[in-house]
């Protein structure tokens, strides 16, 4: 929907990187390269008594790749 208000000439966006695949066409994608924002995401699950293993591994790799990400990207 953002791509399509652009290619309309409704104004700019800001988009993720994965909201730009595929392109549509009359749009043109600038990477933001200063002052970069962040973004904050969560993991989201169903409350229940069981959680597979794979789900606690799985976030627990998700933290781990986001402490490395803060740690590189703080300059």
């Amino acid at each position: 929907m953002p791509q399509a208000m652009v290619a309309a000439g409704a104004g700019i966006s800001l988009l993720p990187q994965l909201m730009l695949h595929p392109l549509r066409a009359g749009v043109v994608a600038k990477p933001v390269t200063e002052h970069t924002p962040l973004r904050r995401i969560s993991a989201a699950r169903r409350a229940a008594r069981y959680r597979p293993a794979a789900a606690d591994k799985f976030l627990a790799l998700v933290a781990h790749a986001a402490r490395e990400h803060a740690a590189t990207s703080r300059g």
